[in-house]
């Protein structure tokens, strides 16, 4: 990073006291003024918040005055909450102290000399030498003057000096007298410097050691005690003295409202400043001002009854215009941006994070750090973008930021956990990628071809499990049934199977049930049946298609996940995947990349010892992720290196290095186990750039070959990447093959990929002659199936394949194994399983009856009609290890009829009656009625189909096979009337039967004497029609003759009479048992047969009726004519009189008599003229008939 040019004063502006060149405060200015000046307002407060500026506009304002004093009070967050009551006086008195020392100690003691309280006073050490030399010549000097010879003892010492030099054996001349003198000088200028120097130490270990523990005067002194006395009350005339003595007359108190009892000093101060206001000493007005927050007081009244002012202070910065502060300050500090540019830091991110901050102050200790941060990181490459966020962060969370110097705290375990977020991401990734192959899997494995057959087996399965038999397959579903049709229906939401009950009708139709675990068992619960209609509903292929476009997309996110930052996997998942504890400037630094695992860089600086500049480069790109280096970047502290790493780092690929690599796959390094399998956690899934590390690494490198034997036990995609890289060089592929084919071991690093190469080789014979046979014995283990292979393979190669069941079940393959077995496929697409009851097959047999399902999704389903043997279709129907769906399968695919459905299990009647796979003949008619238990459209096309029933002692119910037979829709007359003498048995009651306005049946019915002559039958038939009524009493007239007074005929009677059809044996009954009434309608019937039928014309029972009934006249006498050749001359001559009473003249003189004419009447006469009953008769002109009596 190279250093960012600032301008020459560029301190100035980061600044963290506060300024005295505030600027836009004329306003505040002008109301401090007229409040100085107003005598009445001494108590002025200036609020503001934190940072907005009241102590930069109070230094402005007095910097050019020297009438004020300032106290500050500090109390910064630490002091406690709650203080017990009895030391609620002493921090009263303790607060009291402070202010008054401020108060008293910022005047020379020269100003209050009167003054109870002395200060020490501190003296250099030339003016403190100085002094005692002083000190010690005014002493000497007095000692001059005041004692006598003082001089000449002063020199005595020294008078004798020669003749001490000569007892020392100093061979030198006299000395002069003056020498003794000067010598006596030199010695006592000695002695007198020692003395100075031994007093000054004296004092300056005074001064060094000894203070002042109280202010006293006499018995007066500051000192806090047991004493509840305020100190201001106590030293009240001091201060009064100190305001008589100085110029004062402004006193500034900040910092108040940090103290949990501000209120009372606010308090105390206000009764201070009204006691010197007020005191006849001082002869000018105090003013105090008061420094204080915004929300100190929560009601607005108590501001106006603290103060006689108030100046409130618009703060200069905010949330809203943080950004413009901050960015005003980098132009103060750096120049014009135009000219010099920030690198990283523009506006955008100053706008982003400048939201956490609205204090000045922290904003000017911001620019301050990052300014000392960034000349302090010159050699680091680093990004000024995370380095102003890591200043953020400590400055807003400094007790955060202390534990992540440590490497604790919840920022340092976010990083160190984004491997455990990322593995619960690929975690269910790869558990919904699992699903998706599941879901694909079980769409290919589908045996049914659509919802129906799959309803089919349903029904199949519970017939199965049903301990009874099964009458009737009607559903209740929540006490509603619905047939088996509206089950089978696309319609039916199968969804109404949920916690119900389904039932059944059985053989003494009462219910058998079945809950919803029972129902669904067969195929693994309900929500797997869903599925499978669901899957059989949607196109197989599309359906597999739109999942392998899942699943890549799939494969692609947890490539990508495993290689994205922190802040991509925010982005892309949210902060909660990481902690739902983070604040908002940690949340807004993770999400944005401005803290990584390289945070440590931005708050420590580095010195080379243990590692190199280069190791620690390297560890520096591999913290930051940034793959700058070559693998064959040269490494020297590997060790050293190694330790300075987190086990996080290992997820990299910037550790990829090939001297790293050797060391740590150096066994005899002992590294830990847990650093090699995080490397080899990044090979898990290889990619290209991966792959080419590997090829280069393993081709250069001492320990590539313990590194390859670590990795080719890992499961990865290791296979797949090299035949994707090398497809077209076999040589490359093949040798990595017979690689992993070599150990048990290396298998487990294979997957599908690994297995589809081999088996999709159709040239693989070439290579298998170079396997030895523990690596065949591995080809078998991995279950390899070869879906391909080229003709022209060995025949070695063909009996290993087949000795081992090692190919795919598919047409190429079979016919290839055929061929090279027994010589033939000839009959492959219409007889397999009949050939392969050649002995030659048996290994062949086996494998694909075991893998029998496969055979049948694979070739059976894919080839036309089958004409496999009947037994070989009747072992497989019957074999309880094929599921159902395979059996049904075979089934609609066979064209063999079996003969004789008793040799299979019914379950399966219904698929073979559907696809037809039985022979026509009554016996297996039967076995299907007895197990359907009725006769379905299929059944009776085959019924048609047959001639005269047979077997009919097989059947279960005779009685309910011909009501079943007669009541069906699809049942064609001639089939009934060829097959109904055959049974020998009366319906008993017709309700059973629904003949649905088609009486033919019935007809056929009465005619063949196959209902039952009670009294049900009768009023059954008597309901539908007549004719047929009389049809079944002429067929059974003598029982009904018998029985006449048994049944009703009220409402019918005259019908039975007016048929022709009706036995007159039974007519006669009917009249002789009165069955006829004398109503209107019933004489008009008679009258009509009467005509019709002699035998009437001798029932003087019905003359009568007809003679004494209003029928018309002109039909008594056709009718009377028809009959009275049967009658003698007095009953004609009654009956006319029963007409008309003017016959009563017949015979009685000349009473002769005229009546309308009627011909019937005119032979009538002729008869009674011939007997000569009456005279004559004559017609007249009025068309009357005259009668003429004969004459007495």
């Amino acid at each position: 990073m190279e250093k960012i040019k600032k301008v020459d004063n560029y301190q100035d502006f980061i600044n963290l006291s506060p300024t005295s060149n505030a600027t836009n405060i004329d306003e505040y200015c002008e109301i401090l003024d007229y409040s100085l000046n107003n005598k009445d307002i001494q108590n002025i407060a200036v609020f503001g918040n934190y940072g907005a500026g009241k102590s930069s506009f109070l230094k402005t304002y007095f910097k050019n005055k020297n009438n004020h004093i300032n106290i500050t009070l500090g109390s910064y967050g630490n002091e406690k909450k709650n203080i017990g009551k009895r030391k609620i006086e002493e921090y009263h008195q303790t607060i009291e102290k402070s202010i008054l020392q401020q108060l008293l100690y910022q005047t020379d003691q020269k100003k209050v000399p009167q003054s109870r309280f002395k200060r020490l006073t501190k003296y250099s050490k030339p003016i403190m030498f100085f002094k005692t030399l002083i000190f010690i010549l005014l002493i000497l000097i007095c000692m001059f003057v005041f004692i006598q010879n003082f001089f000449n003892r002063f020199f005595e010492p020294f008078n004798n000096i020669s003749k001490t030099l000569e007892g020392l054996n100093f061979k030198i001349k006299s000395i002069p007298i003056y020498t003794n003198y000067i010598l006596s000088c030199l010695l006592y200028i000695l002695i007198f410097l020692f003395i100075v120097f031994v007093i000054y130490k004296i004092c300056e270990f005074i001064k060094d050691n000894f203070y002042i523990s109280k202010l006293k005067y006499k018995d007066a002194e500051i000192e806090i005690n047991g004493k509840t006395e305020s100190i201001f009350n106590k030293y009240l005339d001091e201060i009064i003295y100190f305001f008589q003595c100085s110029d004062y007359d402004v006193v500034i108190f900040e910092d108040i409202d940090r103290f949990n009892e501000a209120l009372f000093i606010i308090e105390k101060l206000k009764e201070l400043n009204y006691l010197l206001n007020t005191s006849s000493k001082i002869t000018r007005k105090i003013s105090f001002i008061y420094a204080i927050k915004d929300d100190f007081f929560e009601e607005a009244t108590e501001r106006t009854k603290f103060f006689d002012k108030t100046i409130p202070i618009i703060p200069v910065s905010s949330l809203s215009n943080s950004n413009e502060i901050i960015w005003e300050k980098f132009k103060k500090v750096y120049g014009d941006p135009e000219n010099n540019k920030y690198y990283e830091i523009d506006k955008k991110f100053i706008n982003n994070i400048s939201v956490f901050v609205d204090d000045m102050r922290t904003i000017n200790n911001i620019m301050a750090d990052f300014v000392l941060f960034s000349d302090k990181f010159i050699d680091k490459d680093l990004d000024n973008c995370k380095l102003m966020a890591m200043i953020f962060y400590k400055n807003l969370y400094p007790q955060k930021y202390a534990l992540l110097l440590k490497g604790e705290g919840i920022l340092p375990n976010v990083i160190q956990n984004k491997n455990n977020v990322v593995s619960k991401i690929t975690t269910k990734l790869e558990s919904d990628k699992e699903c998706l192959l599941e879901e694909i899997s079980e769409i290919r494995d589908e045996k049914l071809l659509n919802v129906l057959e799959l309803k089919q087996v349903l029904i199949m399965n519970l017939v199965k499990i049903s301990n009874e038999q099964i009458n009737s397959f009607h559903l209740k579903f929540n006490n509603v049934e619905c047939n088996i049709k509206d089950f089978l229906n696309d319609d039916f939401d199968i969804n109404k199977i949920e916690n119900e009950r389904i039932t059944f009708k059985n053989s003494n139709y009462s219910y058998n049930e079945f809950d919803e675990k029972q129902i669904f068992e067969y195929f693994g619960g309900k929500k797997t049946f869903i599925k499978r209609i669901n899957n059989l509903n949607i196109n197989q292929e599309e359906n597999i298609s739109e999942k392998q476009k899942n699943i890549a997309i799939i494969d692609h996110n947890i490539k990508n996940i495993k290689e994205m930052s922190i802040k991509n996997l925010i982005e892309k998942y949210g902060i909660d995947i990481f902690s739902n504890q983070l604040n908002e400037l940690e949340s807004f630094m993770l999400s944005r990349g401005f803290i990584s695992n390289d945070y440590y860089d931005y708050i420590t600086l580095f010195k080379e010892g243990n590692l190199t500049i280069h190791d620690m480069q390297f560890v520096k790109n591999v913290k930051k992720n940034n793959k700058i280096n070559p693998c064959s970047y040269r490494l020297e502290n590997l060790s050293e290196i190694i330790d300075r790493l987190d086990i996080f780092d290992y997820s990299s690929s910037c550790i990829w290095n090939y001297d790293l690599f050797d060391y740590i796959f150096d066994e005899t390094n002992k590294v830990e186990s847990d650093i090699k399998n995080k490397i080899l956690l990044q090979f898990e899934n290889i990619t290209e750039e991966k792959l080419e590390f590997i090829d280069s690494y393993l081709g250069n490198n001492k320990c590539s070959k313990n590194f390859t034997k670590e990795l080719l036990t890992k499961k990865n995609n290791l296979w797949q990447k090299c035949y994707l890289k090398n497809s077209e060089d076999k040589e490359y592929i093949n040798s990595w093959v017979i690689m992993f084919l070599k150990d048990k071991r290396f298998l487990l690093n294979t997957d599908n990929n690994f297995i589809n190469y081999i088996q999709f080789n159709e040239n693989f014979y070439t290579l298998f002659s170079l396997l030895d046979e523990n690596s065949k014995a591995n080809l078998v283990e991995l279950d390899i199936k070869f879906s391909n292979i080229d003709k022209n393979c060995t025949k070695d190669f063909i009996n290993f394949i087949l000795e081992n069941n090692l190919y795919e079940i598919n047409t190429i393959m079979l016919k290839l194994l055929l061929e090279n077995t027994i010589n033939s496929s000839a009959q492959f697409s219409d007889r397999f399983l009949s050939i392969l009851e050649d002995e030659r097959l048996s290994t062949m047999k086996k494998y694909i009856y075991n893998n029998f399902e496969k055979y049948i999704n694979n070739i059976y389903d894919n080839l036309e009609k089958q004409n496999n043997d009947e037994h070989i279709i009747l072992n497989i129907i019957n074999n309880d290890n094929i599921e159902d769906e395979i059996k049904i399968k075979i089934i609609s695919k066979e064209t063999i009829k079996i003969k004789d459905l008793s040799k299979i299990a019914a379950d399966y009647y219904e698929s073979i009656l559907n696809n037809d796979l039985f022979e026509y003949n009554w016996k297996n008619v039967i076995y299907m009625y007895n197990y359907q238990e009725e006769i379905s459209e299929r059944l009776a096309d085959v019924i048609n189909d047959i001639g005269s029933i047979e077997n009919i002692d097989l059947l279960d119910n005779q009685s309910n096979f011909l009501i079943d037979l007669v009541n069906s829709n699809y049942i064609e007359l001639k089939t009934l009337e060829k097959n109904i003498e055959a049974f020998n048995y009366k319906i008993s009651n017709l309700n059973s039967i629904d003949f649905n306005y088609n009486f033919d049946k019935l007809k056929l019915m009465i005619y063949n004497d196959i209902i039952g002559f009670n009294n049900d039958n009768f009023n059954y038939i008597k309901d539908k029609s007549i004719d047929l009524l009389v049809l079944f009493i002429n067929l059974n007239q003598e029982f009904y003759i018998d029985s006449i007074n048994d049944f009703d005929i009220e409402n019918i009677s005259n019908e039975l009479i007016k048929n022709t059809k009706l036995e007159e044996d039974v007519k006669t009954v009917l009249f002789e048992n009165e069955k006829i009434s004398n109503s209107m309608l019933e004489i008009n019937l008679l009258y009509d047969l009467a005509l019709n039928n002699k035998y009437y014309l001798r029932n003087q029972d019905s003359n009568n009726l007809i003679f004494n009934s209003n029928i018309d006249n002109n039909k008594k006498f056709h009718y009377l004519n028809n009959i009275k050749e049967e009658l003698n001359n007095d009953e004609i001559n009654d009956y006319l009189c029963k007409i008309n009473s003017n016959f009563n003249f017949i015979g009685i003189g000349n009473n002769n008599f005229s009546i309308d004419f009627d011909q019937n009447l005119l032979e009538i006469l002729k008869k009674l003229e011939s007997e000569s009953v009456i005279s004559s008769f004559a017609l007249t002109k009025k068309n009357k008939i005259m009668v003429y009596n004969r004459k007495k």
